[in-house]
C-alpha cells in the first residue's frame, strides 16, 4: 500500500487536490516521463487542472464579471486563449449535466 501512495501518479493526484495550479504544472513538467510511463496522460491532467482553476476563479466571483486578464492569470494561459478555455469548460460542464440526466 505504501508503494502506491509513494508513486508518481499518486503524488500528482495529491498535488492536483491540495496544491495550486502552478504546483501541478511544475510537478507534471518535472515528472512527465515517469507519469507517461505509468500510463498517465499528462496533457489531460494539466487540462483538468486548468479547468478546476477556471471553475475556482469563477466561483469566487459569482454574480460578477470576471475579466479575461484575471482568468488568464488564474489558469496560466495567454489572454488570447481564455475564450477557448471558457468554451471548453462550458462544454465539459454541459456534457456532465447531460450524462447525469441520462443516468438519473
Amino acid at each position: 500500500m505504501r508503494a502506491v501512495a509513494d508513486s508518481v501518479p499518486s503524488k500528482l493526484i495529491d498535488v492536483l487536490v491540495k496544491g495550486s495550479l502552478a504546483e501541478a504544472l511544475g510537478f507534471a513538467q518535472s515528472n512527465g516521463a515517469a507519469l507517461q510511463a505509468a500510463g498517465v496522460n499528462v496533457d489531460a491532467a494539466v487540462t483538468k487542472a486548468r479547468l478546476v482553476a477556471l471553475a475556482a476563479v469563477c466561483n469566487e466571483r459569482l454574480a460578477t464579471d470576471v475579466a479575461y486578464a484575471d482568468i488568464a492569470k488564474a489558469i496560466q494561459v495567454p489572454e488570447a486563449d481564455v475564450e477557448k478555455w471558457l468554451v471548453d469548460g462550458a462544454s465539459k460542464l454541459y456534457q456532465m449535466l447531460v450524462d447525469a440526466c441520462a443516468d438519473g
